[in-house]
């Protein structure tokens, strides 16, 4: 066991200056320029205060009772769910919910971005599930928290204390924290099951009640920053998971060699017993999150493509700043790849179609990290050639994951990616900038926004997002300027509400 090294602590420092705001703005703007991105969307539809800051957790869009909702959280611990036409919270949602661990403990930091999906069936109302515990937010419990659509608290689920995962600052043990994004999905079948990495060296599949299923949790000997995939390529109706995790030097449950750097694994219940498919060593730590779908011409198998990222003890391995791609049905390398980025990759990649004729292919953040920039995002075909690469800024790194939607109008969808300037809008057959400035121009990002169709106006479309100005974190919602005219297939983190790494279309 060890505990978290220098070079993971960069994540301490990153999001503490994303909650600072003026410490990341970029230099003036000209007012033409400013305006520019304002004719295309015009003043925003409503304005919520989250807290004083957010990070990671990226809002997510679900319909709960029959509202359009959206529904966020932060470092101060708190889960709110607002109606998406209003802004106004939902019942039972005022001020939002504490992540309380334990009676008596203040709420605990939210890094992972809530999840929603219908645990109690298909006709009951749905849940909200979130992972608790920061980084960045020392001594505070980590886990699981799950509420009920009117707001209650439907379960709570403790993490182990593997380590101090913060060195010396806390004078009582914690459990660890869960930073990866909860995906749901049937890992038995017929059921939908709560599954999960964390801070503790453990994968987590839990029933709907909240219970860990037979065979979980599944030891992996180090930290998981990793969201899972979950994907049924073996159409029995039963989800593997896919996820990345990190490695120093354990040979895994089957006794390999050495790995030293991360692991991506396939592991499939069975008979309630957790089997490893397949897995793959690099020599690089994977706290990107993998993202499942064809990206091969004239095949129907699915890939995992997931990136690399920043542990220094692993940085002169190849695998550093590389993208990988292996097919989900045994785990083979995909002709084309690995990929090398201009830098680390902290977000999810993105698999989506650009053009409604076009094969899917696939979107990267890079420059996790690179204290000077450039914030890179990157096309990639199927079989690993380079389409197009944007510098979005050149003097900051980009940690976030692009979204893929069409939000200005015209036949192609459009790539969204936060950075410490705000939402950039590309061209996604281009590359190039559809906006002369940023959406919300110096409110920093290191999260996704959301896109989506309002239920109860169906040619209205809304884009929410959540950033850091001044101190203060803001929940904020625009109407688009015109309906999309190709169904998005990439609009919220993780593909959709249930976080199954996923393109939705």
């Amino acid at each position: 066991m060890r505990s978290t090294p220098l070079a993971r602590l960069l994540v301490v420092s990153l999001a503490v200056l994303a909650a600072t705001g003026p410490l990341l703005l970029t230099g003036q703007t000209s007012q033409a320029a400013r305006s520019a991105s304002k004719d295309a969307f015009g003043v925003p539809k409503w304005t919520d205060s989250i807290g004083s800051a957010v990070a990671y957790s990226s809002p997510t869009y679900a319909t709960v009772d029959g509202v359009t909702a959206v529904v966020a959280a932060g470092l101060g611990g708190r889960v709110y769910a607002v109606n998406a036409a209003t802004g106004k919270a939902l019942t039972g949602w005022a001020g939002g919910r504490g992540a309380i661990m334990y009676p008596g403990e203040a709420p605990s930091a939210i890094e992972s971005s809530p999840t929603v999906a219908y645990l109690s069936g298909p006709t009951k109302p749905p849940s909200i599930i979130v992972g608790v515990g920061s980084q960045s937010v020392p001594c505070q419990s980590g886990g699981v928290i799950a509420f009920n659509a009117n707001g209650s608290t439907k379960f709570v689920f403790h993490t182990k204390a593997t380590f101090q995962q913060w060195g010396g600052k806390c004078s009582t043990v914690h459990d660890n924290s869960v930073f990866s994004t909860v995906a749901v999905g049937p890992v038995v079948k017929g059921q939908e099951d709560i599954v999960f990495g964390s801070y503790d060296h453990y994968m987590y599949a839990l029933s709907p009640s909240g219970k860990v299923l037979p065979g979980f949790p599944i030891y992996r000997a180090d930290s998981i920053w990793s969201s899972p995939a979950l994907v049924d390529y073996t159409h029995t109706g039963v989800d593997d998971i896919i996820e990345g995790g990190d490695s120093s030097g354990w040979g895994g449950p089957n006794d390999g060699p050495a790995c030293h750097g991360g692991w991506i694994d396939d592991y499939r219940d069975e008979e309630g017993s957790a089997r490893l498919i397949w897995e793959h060593c690099v020599g690089q730590t994977v706290w990107s999150s993998p993202a499942i779908g064809v990206i091969t011409s004239h095949s129907t198998r699915f890939a995992v493509v997931v990136g690399t990222s920043w542990a220094t003890e692993f940085s002169s391995n190849p695998a550093t700043d590389e993208l990988f791609a292996f097919y989900a049905n045994g785990g083979q390398p995909i002709h084309g790849w690995p990929v090398k980025t201009k830098g680390p990759s902290f977000g999810s990649p993105v698999i989506a179609k650009l053009t409604p004729t076009s094969n899917p292919v696939v979107i990267s953040t890079s420059c996790a990290a690179c204290s000077s920039g450039p914030a890179v995002v990157a096309e990639w075909s199927g079989t690993g050639h380079q389409l197009w690469s944007t510098w979005v800024t050149p003097h900051f790194e980009m940690q976030a994951s692009p979204v893929v939607a069409n939000v200005v109008g015209g036949v192609d969808q459009n790539v969204l990616v936060g950075a410490a300037t705000g939402l950039s809008i590309l061209n996604g057959a281009t590359g190039k900038l559809a906006t002369s400035t940023p959406l919300e121009d110096g409110c920093s990002m290191f999260n996704s926004p959301v896109v989506f169709k309002d239920v109860s106006s169906p040619s209205r479309w809304e884009l929410a997002l959540s950033c850091n100005k001044l101190g203060a974190a803001h929940l904020v919602a625009y109407n688009l300027p015109a309906a999309p005219k190709q169904t998005p297939s990439w609009p919220q983190w993780r593909g959709d509400s249930a976080h199954d790494g996923f393109p939705s279309a």
